[in-house]
């Protein structure tokens, strides 16, 4: 039986960094229905500042991946539409 890849997303729009990036977790986790992610990527927005050098590893300890890939991104495309203005992020 071969195993069936899992994957989710989630994103933010706006609010401060610390929570967006617990909020956007929050909802990886319970897509994954728990399970731990190996790898995850992060997409934030300069909007966020210096606070964005600390983003991957928060998420990190809040995903338990094993390995986070980020990158800044001027444009989020979100669920509800695309964002480049202000904060955002998207984790998937």
């Amino acid at each position: 039986m071969q195993a069936v890849p899992r994957f989710a997303s989630a994103s933010c729009v706006g609010g401060a960094l610390d929570i967006a990036l617990e909020h956007a977790a929050r909802r990886v986790v319970a897509a994954l229905d728990g399970t731990t992610p190996d790898i995850a990527f992060l997409f934030i927005s300069p909007a966020y500042g210096d606070a964005v050098t600390e983003a991957g590893a928060r998420m990190r300890e809040l995903l338990g991946a094993r390995h986070i890939i980020g990158s800044t991104s001027i444009g989020m495309l979100e669920t509800i539409g695309e964002c480049e203005r202000g904060p955002s992020l998207a984790v998937l």
